[in-house]
């Protein structure tokens, strides 16, 4: 007798999360980075994976943000990773816009946005 079965998973991988700026409060905030998928498995080994939908989600709102493909939801990831390192030593308001930058250009293929905060950075820097 073949076992087999499917199902729905949501995932926030390590609690991951990333700082990234909320469009519904104007304001920066902490984005928690989840994914959503269907799958099948054969004796409880998954063997499909369809249906995946990623997203950045304002821990504070619930705005979300669309991870438009595999390596940006792992370049949240590793990003997250960064910040929870920078979190525990005070980031410097130039460290969290390069971060925002890192999150907007590797995690979303957002360059203009990426530009900007950037730019941000460098204000920050001079002032």
């Amino acid at each position: 007798m073949i076992i087999w079965g499917g199902g729905r998973k949501s995932k926030n991988p390590d609690d991951s999360a990333v700082p990234f700026w909320c469009s519904n409060e104007s304001e920066l905030r902490l984005f928690g980075v989840f994914e959503n998928y269907r799958y099948g498995h054969v004796y409880g080994i998954r063997v499909a994976k369809w249906n995946v939908f990623r997203w950045l989600e304002c821990q504070d709102c619930g705005f979300k943000v669309a991870i438009p493909n595999k390596d940006g939801f792992a370049a949240a990831v590793a990003i997250s990773g960064t910040w929870k390192v920078l979190r525990e030593n005070s980031p410097t308001g130039q460290q969290l816009w390069q971060l925002i930058a890192k999150v907007a250009e590797c995690v979303l293929g957002q360059y203009e946005l990426a530009e900007v905060a950037r730019s941000n950075a460098l204000n920050e820097h001079e002032a």
